[in-house]
């Protein structure tokens, strides 16, 4: 499926879900707090090595997010957008892509066949499509994840390729890693910033709350988190990228002369009803392991922006995400924006 092809089904689901036309021009303007026909360009990189330096469970990602002013979307996009889609009274403004890489891993990962208690091997390669709309403090996201799992994803090919760069020993275990499969995700999602929030001269502080729901092959979940923010800047963006599942805001970033910078520490749960990474192949057998129906991350980290440029880093404490694991994981996550 072309990238077009799957910016068209996002704008049909969007339409679907929201409901009548708004009214274009001056209101589309006064709704927009990102100005028009803006930007950006941004990679996460996640890493347990950035954590607890173990290379177990989640042991990366990487993604590349493309977001423009949804005027620069594809023209069927942006043709049944206007029309069909306001996102219950909001506008889309923004319009992204993005592509990406999970790798997950077990424990053992010298072992030829995998321990059958520990998460099974899975890379995931993806490409991602999505609209926000924002106005004021408030965003309001549709998005939606299609891609590869098994084999043709490359997981095997790149965790080989990294351990030679770094002179680390090769993984023993992926001829039993989750086989090739489509899967697709439709994510929702509701943020708020600015809550209880207060300028006190040399800091600002505010609460932002974010909720959301997940349906798929991939991953089915509900979701709710929280963050407190403290710092200069915090109107400039919704908090930093992050990669899903994950607390995170919406890739959003409004450049301003001079230096901001603010820190932050959130948390963030999850209740989940199917995870392809942990639940296993949806249409054949393939290594499972018994996930926690609930999943709950803490997280702390900063942000720093400097003009167009945006750089960020966040450290995530996650519960256990399946019976077996013996603990908590944490890995690190370091972002990089620039708006144009």
């Amino acid at each position: 499926m072309t990238v077009r092809a799957l910016s068209v089904l996002l704008a049909l689901v969007t339409a679907g879900a929201v409901g009548a036309p708004v009214a274009a021009g001056a209101e589309e303007a006064k709704q927009a707090h990102f100005p028009p026909r803006h930007g950006s360009v941004g990679l996460i990189v996640e890493n347990d090595a950035f954590g607890d330096g173990s290379d177990d469970n989640y042991s990366s990602g990487v993604q590349l997010n493309l977001r423009s002013d949804f005027a620069d979307a594809p023209t069927p996009v942006r043709w049944l957008g206007r029309r069909l889609a306001d996102l219950n009274g909001m506008r889309p403004q923004s319009y992204g892509l993005a592509l990406g890489h999970l790798l997950y891993t077990p424990n053992d990962t010298q072992s030829v066949i995998p321990p059958a208690d520990e998460r099974p091997y899975a890379g995931f390669l993806y490409l991602q499509s999505g609209f926000v709309a924002e106005r004021g403090n408030e965003i309001r996201s549709v998005e939606i994840t299609l891609g590869i799992v098994g084999p043709s994803a490359g997981g095997e090919w790149l965790q080989r390729e990294f351990h030679s760069l770094i002179d680390e020993t090769d993984p023993q275990g992926w001829d039993r890693q989750l086989r090739d499969e489509v899967a697709f995700a439709i994510d929702v999602d509701r943020r708020w910033r600015d809550v209880l929030g207060a300028d006190l001269g040399f800091i600002q502080v505010d609460l932002s709350p974010n909720i959301g729901l997940g349906l798929g092959t991939l991953r089915t979940e509900a979701r709710a988190g929280l963050t407190a923010r403290f710092g200069r800047g915090l109107d400039n963006d919704f908090g930093p990228p992050r990669i899903r599942p994950a607390l995170a805001g919406a890739g959003l970033v409004r450049a301003e002369p001079g230096l901001r910078a603010y820190g932050f520490v959130g948390v963030y749960g999850r209740a989940i009803a199917r995870d392809l990474f942990l639940d296993g192949n949806t249409f054949q057998d393939s290594p499972s392991v018994e996930k926690e129906p609930f999943v709950g991350d803490a997280q702390a980290g900063f942000v720093l922006q400097m003009g167009q440029t945006s750089w960020a880093y966040t450290y995530v404490l996650r519960s256990r995400e399946y019976e077996s694991q013996d603990d908590a994981q944490s890995f690190g996550a370091f972002t990089i924006a620039r708006r144009w």
